[in-house]
C-alpha cells in the first residue's frame, strides 16, 4: 500500500518530505479533521501565525485519532518557576 500523497489546497504543490520547506506545511483541520494542506506559499500572515500559536501551545506527540476520526491532542504542560 503506497502513502498518501498530499497537495495544497490552493496551489496543488505537491507536498515531498525531502523539500526544504517540509516543515513550514500547516495542515488543515476542521471540527478536528484534516481537510487540506497548505504549503508556505499559499499560507497567509494570519495562518501562519495562528500556525504558530498551536505549535507553541499543543504537544503534537500527543496526537491520537478518536473514534469518530478526528484528531485530538494535549495542550502543552508549562512548569512553574
Amino acid at each position: 500500500m503506497s502513502a498518501k500523497t498530499y497537495r495544497c489546497s490552493r496551489c496543488h504543490r505537491r507536498y515531498r518530505d525531502t523539500a526544504k520547506d517540509a516543515d513550514l506545511w500547516n495542515a488543515v483541520f476542521r471540527d478536528g479533521r484534516m481537510t487540506g494542506v497548505l504549503c508556505p506559499d499559499c499560507q497567509t500572515a494570519g495562518e501562519d501565525l495562528e500556525a504558530s500559536v498551536n505549535d507553541a501551545m499543543i504537544d503534537y506527540s500527543t496526537t491520537r485519532l478518536l473514534p469518530d476520526g478526528r484528531a485530538y491532542a494535549s495542550y502543552r504542560r508549562t512548569v512553574k518557576a
